[in-house]
């Protein structure tokens, strides 16, 4: 293998570069910039709605667990539990 000649100093620097090669070095910077912007704002979009969507979620399952009075009762079954007091009937004491 013969070593790469090195390019001269000229040729490193931006005022060296014909037109051609600034023209693309522009075009793959704004690519580069865009692609960049757009993917780190569809991730912060992406998980902006994915915690909407676990907050509705958690809600409506909190909502369902509180309808239902919890897991298990006191009886063991899934339910809610028989109310102790009727609407409209005095309450029961027990002695």
């Amino acid at each position: 293998m013969t070593p790469r000649p090195h390019l001269p100093a000229v040729a490193r620097r931006p005022s060296g570069w014909t037109l051609r090669t600034k023209l693309l070095a522009a075009v793959l910077a704004l690519f580069t910039v865009v692609t960049l912007a757009t993917s780190a704002l569809t991730v912060l979009e992406t998980r902006r709605y994915l915690d909407s969507q676990l907050t509705q979620d958690l809600q409506n399952a909190l909502g369902r667990a509180g309808d239902r009075g919890g897991v298990f009762d006191d009886d063991g079954t899934d339910g809610p539990p028989a109310p102790a007091v009727l609407p409209g009937l005095p309450a029961r004491t027990t002695s």
